[in-house]
């Protein structure tokens, strides 16, 4: 029996396969895929409702939380009280040796997995890493998201890291010699793949007759925005500008922080019908314009050739941590390159605002630059199959 491709995901709402997404659909055109959701259970139908383009895929098998520690009889039995299933699962998961990861791994070919942050979140993390390495198969380690610069305080020792961009290939190459730093572009900003979401049924209907404008939200629990207290009311102008001129408003919302930010924005009269919950990948080809703070979603909308905007009023820039780091992290050098708040990195594929007006003053000529110089540091085009094809002819896989 030919062995899998496999793809590890640890989050709850499934974050790491946004990066690894095109290279699942691609995979399982001609091999046998299996995506691990270490903390999503079927009945939450994360992957669906996210991932709608592998619903019914044949080629793809899904494993979830339930799948590494109970009978299905056991599981047929617990369902019909989710709370109660949820809770058994995590004391069963406290002292579990995590034997089915080990299983999984060892009838892998490949396994796909993100770098975190910390190496000792949970026992979970600790049992991929472990695992992976102990196995046959090459170990391929991707970010966690997409960005400019190596931000991340430590590189586990994969086998092999695929890089965001060249200059952090250059950056781990010198400072992890365990570790084969590779180049080959970001997959999930390449238009191959962003066309498969282009028929997509969310707003289809809406854009027919009006101009929309998406607003990104943050992670309001991130301590990066936790003493901005003015982002609703900061929004909410942002909305009527917008409306004035013609838009029609629609806001995601960010997963960590939804259920606060919603009662928040209904505190001050932005009620249901403002918000949408599909995935940004079929949202964003039916928007005009796109707008957040400072938000690596925003990557996502640049490489779809939306107009793109960070908005970084006064209120917030004043409540900026800039002294403060998570896990060695500095925020301040993470998202700008100097200390004064001066130079966004996402100036350099984005326009930055900080007040409404700005959204209405930018050149289709700026425009141009700005996505030209995204192309050119990330390098989507073709990236997916480049990655599939190094794979293939340097480990010389079994069909």
């Amino acid at each position: 029996m030919s062995k899998f491709v496999t793809f590890f995901s640890t989050n709850a709402h499934a974050v790491e396969l946004d990066s690894l997404m095109p290279l699942i659909i691609e995979y399982s055109k001609k091999k046998k895929v299996q995506i691990i959701c270490l903390n999503i259970f079927k009945f939450e139908k994360v992957i669906q409702n996210k991932f709608p383009l592998i619903n019914n895929n044949e080629n793809i098998i899904i494993k979830y939380r339930e799948d590494l520690y109970v009978h299905n009889l056991f599981k047929k039995l617990l369902i019909p009280n989710k709370i109660l299933y949820k809770v058994i699962i995590k004391i069963i998961s406290k002292f579990s040796e995590f034997s089915k990861i080990k299983m999984y791994c060892d009838n892998s070919r490949l396994i796909y997995s993100c770098n975190h942050l910390v190496t000792d979140v949970n026992k979970d993390f600790n049992f991929i890493y472990k695992y992976s390495k102990q196995s046959k198969a090459a170990f391929v380690g991707v970010p966690l998201v997409p960005w400019p610069v190596w931000y991340q305080n430590y590189l586990f020792e994969f086998d092999y890291f695929l890089c965001n961009t060249k200059s952090e290939q250059t950056l781990l190459g010198k400072s992890n010699k365990n570790v084969n730093s590779l180049s080959f572009g970001c997959p999930q900003f390449e238009k191959k793949y962003l066309d498969l979401y282009k028929n997509s049924l969310p707003l289809q209907k809406l854009k027919q007759t009006e101009k929309i404008a998406l607003i990104i939200m943050v992670n309001t629990n991130n301590p990066l925005y936790i003493n901005y207290k003015n982002i609703y009311n900061d929004v909410r102008g942002l909305i009527k500008f917008l409306e004035k001129n013609g838009y029609k408003c629609i806001i995601k919302l960010h997963p960590n922080s939804q259920n606060p930010d919603y009662l928040k924005f209904k505190e001050i009269g932005i009620f249901r019908d403002y918000f949408i919950y599909n995935s940004l990948e079929s949202i964003i080809p039916n928007i005009d314009i796109s707008i957040s703070y400072l938000s690596t979603s925003l990557l996502k909308c640049v490489a779809n050739e939306i107009p793109s905007f960070s908005y970084l009023p006064k209120s917030f820039l004043e409540t900026f941590p800039k002294d403060e780091d998570v896990n060695g992290i500095s925020f301040l050098n993470f998202y700008f390159k100097s200390n004064n708040f001066k130079k966004p990195r996402l100036d350099d594929f984005c326009h930055i605002i900080s007040k409404p007006d700005d959204l209405m003053i930018v050149s289709q000529n700026d425009r141009e630059l700005k996505y030209n110089n995204f192309l050119s540091i990330f390098r989507p085009a073709d990236s997916t199959q480049n990655i599939i094809n190094y794979f293939n002819s340097s480990l010389k896989y079994e069909n």
